[in-house]
């Protein structure tokens, strides 16, 4: 799963950030800057289709792995107004959940919105390849999300996110040496990205190479990613007896 920003955690400390920001600025933020112009809206960094304060009490929830309580606000959001950020984070929160059906349902909503978001196609193809009978179905998501991540790395090339991305979908679909090679490519550019280990972990795992995959994943986490991040995360489920894993999680 895609998360499209870096990691979770870490934005929930930008949050903090500009909250305290805001905070400090809000006696002038009516008033006119140089030129003519106010402060503007700070946009959530994750996204959310919210008012701030609903918002960041998601954002909370999401990112404490407190599902359940999430989802019927976002729910509730999204009978207001419909849009693929707020697709993709339901899809998301009931991915964690295992819930791959309403996953899946939320992610092709959000396709519709946003037909060209590499990484809304490639969260598509996520919940679909945990359903067997979805396999086909994930593997054309995962290559749709290629073919317009190739188009994003046209115009940035030095764009690690973009890189690691089609990392994760070639190696669902066990083409190992292009897998490899998007990963190889976005670690080289930003080794300390808590996205790009993330992603690499999930690749690495999937084509079976746990110890590299764990080694990427104690990266990510000593960086800021959350354990509940990994906990929750099904393509790791697989590890979820492995001592290394355990410790990572905060497991005894």
């Amino acid at each position: 799963m895609d998360v499209s920003r870096e990691i979770w955690q870490l934005r929930l400390d930008e949050l903090e950030k500009v909250r305290n920001r805001s905070t400090r600025e809000a006696s002038i933020s009516s008033q006119p800057r140089e030129g003519g112009k106010g402060l503007g809206t700070l946009r959530s960094p994750l996204h959310l289709s919210k008012p701030p304060d609903e918002f960041d009490g998601n954002a909370v929830r999401i990112l404490e792995g407190n599902y359940a309580e999430a989802v019927p606000l976002l729910e509730r959001s999204l009978t207001i107004r419909s849009t693929a950020d707020g697709r993709s984070n339901l899809g998301t929160a009931y991915f964690q959940m295992r819930r791959y059906a309403e996953s899946a349902a939320n992610f092709e909503e959000a396709v519709k919105l946003d037909q060209k978001n590499y990484m809304l196609w490639g969260n598509l193809g996520d919940p679909y390849y945990c359903k067997q009978e979805k396999r086909s179905e994930a593997s054309a998501a995962y290559r749709t999300a290629i073919t317009f991540g190739k188009e994003r790395v046209l115009l940035n090339p030095r764009d690690a996110q973009l890189l690691s991305s089609p990392g994760m979908y070639y190696a669902m679909q066990g083409e190992r040496k292009a897998a490899l090679d998007s990963i190889d490519a976005s670690l080289r550019l930003q080794p300390n990205s808590p996205d790009v280990l993330f992603n690499a972990g999930i690749a690495l795992q999937h084509l079976g190479d746990t110890k590299h995959a764990l080694d990427a994943l104690e990266r990510a986490v000593s960086l800021g990613v959350s354990p509940e991040m990994l906990r929750d995360t099904p393509n790791f489920y697989a590890l979820r007896e492995n001592p290394r894993f355990i410790r990572l999680i905060g497991g005894n």
